[in-house]
């Protein structure tokens, strides 16, 4: 059987066809090493500002990742009395989230680094899961 051709996606379609299920993620994978920079660039900004915007002015929730331009897919997000090693051992312990600790003195949280191909209902599951850690 032979592999599916690849093309080149525009940003607009490459968010559209990453956000199909798991099951594409194959063809997704292949497609994406053909895909430009700028457009890759759109699908992580894209990524970032999905779930950012979500646990944005959540309670007990801070972001030291700046709005707009200046971030692209990498973010850091802190929960207020977690230490950052608490929070990236309880979102990979309790919701299997693979995150980052960052402890340094002008940053605190976990750094939060999603792929071409993670799925927007994946994010829901880190949102879901800073909302429940905050509220503990």
């Amino acid at each position: 059987m032979n592999p599916p051709a690849i093309k080149a996606y525009s940003p607009e379609e490459l968010v559209k066809t990453l956000n199909k299920s798991r099951r594409t993620r194959l063809t997704v994978r292949c497609a994406a090493t053909t895909v430009g920079g700028t457009a890759q660039e759109a699908r992580l900004r894209y990524l970032q500002q999905y779930w950012t915007d979500r646990v944005r002015g959540m309670a007990n929730v801070y972001l030291n990742t700046p709005t707009g331009a200046r971030a692209c897919g990498i973010a850091n997000v802190g929960i207020t009395g977690k230490t950052p090693g608490q929070i990236a051992t309880a979102l990979f312990d309790t919701f299997k989230i693979y995150t980052v600790a960052i402890d340094t003195v002008p940053v605190k949280g976990v750094r939060v680094t999603p792929h071409l191909y993670t799925t927007t209902g994946e994010l829901d599951a880190l949102v879901k899961a800073i909302g429940e850690l905050a509220r503990t």
